[in-house]
């Protein structure tokens, strides 16, 4: 399966975005992918909205993806997780994600304004171009406060990533 993966150099382009047609997979639309008719190539972790409707990709299709990728470098984890692929892609689809703040304390405001923007459900709402969501991460402040609290060494982080896996495997059985 391949994996959609945010592609900031699509998202410059004037026409709509060309994601990559194997990180894009074929969607048959909601009802078949819902009833479990149709499959997803790709992660279905990063799939925006629009995407699950069959709209068009336009820049703000992989802006999505990008919020959601940044949202997992600030927190750990992604915003959204199903106990089934369905209830994931309709988290994606109905649910607000939360903002980064809530899941980690030292993120700042800044980057739980640019994150939500990025996420939001309806394309418009998002950015208008590349140029502006890198203008706003250049000024945003991303931690309250140092980080040397929050490093950890390589084994506390196998450890925490093998609770990680052992707390979502209990959830999706």
């Amino acid at each position: 399966m391949a994996e959609v993966q945010p592609r900031i150099d699509a998202a410059e382009s004037k026409s709509p975005a060309e994601v990559a047609a194997a990180g894009r997979g074929q969607i048959r639309g909601l009802r078949r992918v819902f009833a479990g008719k149709a499959t997803i190539a790709g992660t279905r972790t990063y799939i925006a909205p629009e995407t699950l409707q069959q709209r068009q990709a336009t820049p703000q299709t992989d802006m999505y993806s990008l919020g959601i990728t940044i949202f997992e470098l600030l927190t750990g984890q992604p915003p959204f997780d199903g106990a089934t692929p369905k209830e994931l892609l309709e988290k994606h689809m109905h649910e607000s994600a939360p903002l980064p703040s809530s899941m980690h304390r030292n993120v700042g405001p800044d980057m739980d304004r640019l994150v939500s923007r990025l996420l939001e459900k309806k394309p418009q709402n998002r950015h208008k171009g590349m140029r502006e969501v890198i203008a706003e991460f250049r000024t945003a402040k991303i931690w309250k406060e140092g980080i040397k609290q929050y490093i950890r060494t390589e084994s506390e982080h196998q450890d925490r990533t093998a609770q990680r896996e052992s707390s979502r495997r209990s959830r999706h059985r």
